[in-house]
């Protein structure tokens, strides 16, 4: 089951590789919510969005 449409997708992958690189040189944490974002971009599957009822498919 997808939930995450083109533009969601986009811009999930931009939000997660900004997130990896400031992971990187600062703190750890930051690049693991990274990577969640670029998976969840990648699996085009949000969690989150199934008990909020969202989604963005086109």
């Amino acid at each position: 089951m997808q939930n995450v449409g083109s533009l969601d997708k986009k811009i999930r992958i931009a939000i997660g590789l900004i997130l990896i690189l400031i992971g990187i040189f600062k703190k750890k944490w930051v690049l693991v919510l990274g990577v969640l974002f670029l998976l969840s971009a990648l699996l085009r599957f949000c969690v989150l969005y199934i008990p909020l009822k969202i989604n963005t498919m086109d």
